[in-house]
């Protein structure tokens, strides 16, 4: 195995690390914003039209 291919091995690691970070930082966004709360809320109530 080259240098480059670790190289390149290691970066495209990297960017998946970076793509799980987006996602739980969405999924923290989603589950703590004030109208993902009144979402699960009106959902629970039966009033969601969504």
């Amino acid at each position: 195995m080259t240098v480059e291919k670790l190289l390149e091995y290691g970066h495209m690691l990297v960017q998946e690390q970076d793509n799980v970070k987006r996602v739980q930082l969405a999924d923290t966004y989603m589950s703590q914003a004030a109208l993902g709360d009144a979402n699960q809320d009106a959902m629970k109530t039966g009033s969601f039209y969504g």
